[in-house]
């Protein structure tokens, strides 16, 4: 635990990063495949879409936790942490999901 840095340089390098990669993650979310997001009635959206909305809105919330309650040291870590698990969850169904499935026949 000694080459462990303080709680708060921990937290100030998590909000860094969060201030840092939230609007890249809105422009890549906006700007990824060249069209918008559409969800309609009929037709249900690509998990890519539907996971890729989810993410920014779980981002979304830490920001808003951040600086809206105030929340800072152990309740940001806490918050942070299952953000983290959320994206590998994420992850993880996008990557077996068919769509990126390239068997050679």
């Amino acid at each position: 635990m000694r080459g462990l840095p303080a709680l708060q340089v921990i937290d100030e390098i998590g909000y860094r990063s969060l201030m840092l990669g939230f609007p890249f993650m809105t422009l890549g979310l906006v700007l990824a495949r060249g069209r918008p997001i559409h969800i309609r009635a009929c037709r249900f959206p690509r998990s890519q879409d539907l996971l890729s909305v989810l993410m920014w809105v779980v981002y979304l919330v830490m920001v808003y936790m951040r600086l809206s309650a105030g929340w800072r040291g152990r309740r940001a870590a806490l918050l942070a942490s299952m953000a983290f698990v959320a994206a590998i969850v994420a992850w993880v169904a996008n990557y077996f999901s068919g769509m990126h499935r390239f068997i050679a026949s």
